[in-house]
């Protein structure tokens, strides 16, 4: 809940503000670093997915 409002307080923060402009810049960069890992965990998961789904596939071809 705190990190929307944090979101939401860096987008109302006054241009000429330098303590807010530091803590936008903070802002950004926790961001992007969590949106870094949330596409290299989505990565992840895809590609165990895809072993799975090829292990199930193969196993399926024996028994058949």
């Amino acid at each position: 809940k705190g990190f929307w409002y944090e979101i939401a307080f860096a987008s109302t923060i006054d241009d000429q503000d330098s303590e807010n402009n530091e803590k936008l810049g903070d802002l950004k960069a926790m961001l992007e670093r969590h949106l870094g890992d949330v596409i290299t965990a989505y990565y992840n998961v895809r590609v165990v997915y895809s072993d799975i789904n090829r292990c199930y596939q193969g196993l399926t071809e024996m028994v058949i």
